[in-house]
C-alpha cells in the first residue's frame, strides 16, 4: 500500500453528526489521560520491526483514556477548563452489557445501555434515555431503544427503531466485505408501511487504480447513526477507509483525504465539500503506541 500518495476521490454524503455539544463546566474528576510527552516518547521508541498496539487517544476534539485492560473508560470533548472538560462519556462494563453515561456540569444528562450477544460481542439492542428539563426541577425522560440483526457474517443488516417500527436503516456490503449502501427508512404518511428517504453509496477505489486503504480506524463510520462513536460492537466492520459517499439522486456531499503513518494507521482525515473542492474539517488523530507485551 503507497501511504505517502495523498489523493481525492469525488464523493457525496448526508452528513449525520454523531457528536457530542457542550455548554456548561464539568466539576467532575480530571479523566485519567496518557500523558502526551510519555505517548510520545512511546511512539518513538518503539522498533518499526516490532509488533505494536495502537489506543486512539486524540481524535478531533474528543480526548479518550482507557482502563488497564484495554476497554474504553472515558471520552471528553469541549475546551479543558482548569483541568477539566466540558463534557465526558464514561463507560461502566458488566457481564453482556455496556452503559455509557454522557454528563455535562457534572449532571447526568443520558445514560444509553448496550446490550451485547455473549458469542459474537455484537450489540443486540441499545436502549438510550434523555433527561430534558422542563423548567427549574422538572425532567422528562425520553427513551429510544434500537434492535440489531446481524446476517452470517457478523456484518450489520438492519437497525430499527423498536418504537417506531417504521425508522429503520438497512446496510449493504460488497464482495470485499465493505459497507457501500446505507438506506434509511421512515414513516412518510403516504404509505401504510415504512418508505424509503434516502440512500448512501459508498465507495473505497482510489483514483488511479491505486490499491484501496486499509481501515484500521477504532472509529465507527458516522454516516451509519450508531448511538456511540467508538464502541466497535455493530458487527464487523469494513476492511478499507472509505473514499466516495454519494447520495441516491442529489448532487452534493463531501469527498475524504487521509494521511496515513507508517504502519497505515490514519494520523489526519480532510473533508472536502464535492461542490467546489471546499475543505470543510480536518481532523487529527494520534495514537498511544506500545509494543507487543509492553505497557503504557
Amino acid at each position: 500500500m503507497n501511504i505517502s500518495v495523498k489523493k481525492l476521490a469525488i464523493v457525496v454524503s448526508l452528513v449525520f453528526v454523531i457528536g457530542l455539544v457542550s455548554c456548561q463546566h464539568d466539576d467532575g474528576p480530571k479523566p485519567v489521560l496518557p500523558d502526551p510527552a510519555s505517548a510520545q516518547a512511546l511512539r518513538d521508541g518503539v522498533s518499526p520491526n516490532l509488533p505494536k498496539t495502537y489506543q486512539l487517544i486524540k481524535h478531533g476534539d474528543a480526548i479518550l483514556s482507557y482502563f488497564e485492560d484495554g476497554k474504553l473508560k472515558k471520552v471528553s470533548m469541549g475546551a479543558n477548563i482548569r483541568g477539566s472538560y466540558l463534557t465526558n462519556v464514561t463507560y461502566a462494563y458488566s457481564t453482556n452489557s455496556i452503559v455509557a453515561t454522557l454528563s455535562r456540569n457534572g449532571k447526568e444528562v443520558a445514560i444509553t445501555t448496550f446490550l451485547l450477544d455473549p458469542n459474537t460481542g455484537h450489540c443486540l439492542e441499545s436502549s438510550r434515555i434523555d433527561y430534558m428539563p422542563l423548567g427549574t426541577n422538572a425532567v422528562q425522560e425520553v427513551e429510544t431503544i434500537l434492535s440489531y440483526i446481524y446476517n452470517p457474517k457478523g456484518q450489520l443488516t438492519t437497525m430499527t427503531d423498536k418504537k417506531a417500527p417504521n425508522s429503520k436503516t438497512l446496510f449493504g456490503y460488497n464482495t470485499a466485505g465493505d459497507l457501500n449502501k446505507i438506506s434509511y427508512y421512515g414513516y412518510s404518511g403516504i404509505t401504510p408501511g415504512p418508505s424509503l428517504l434516502t440512500e448512501l453509496y459508498l465507495s473505497y477505489e482510489q483514483i488511479g487504480g491505486d490499491p484501496m486503504l486499509d481501515d484500521f480506524s477504532p472509529v465507527n463510520c458516522e454516516q451509519a447513526g450508531f448511538p456511540d462513536p467508538y464502541l466497535k460492537i455493530f458487527g464487523k466492520p469494513s476492511k478499507h477507509l472509505v473514499k466516495m459517499i454519494t447520495e441516491k439522486a442529489i448532487p452534493r456531499g463531501k469527498y475524504y483525504n487521509y494521511e496515513l503513518n507508517s504502519d497505515g494507521y490514519v494520523t489526519a482525515k480532510q473533508i472536502y465539500n464535492i461542490s467546489g473542492a471546499a475543505l470543510v474539517e480536518t481532523k487529527r488523530y494520534d495514537y498511544l503506541v506500545t509494543e507487543i507485551g509492553l505497557h503504557p
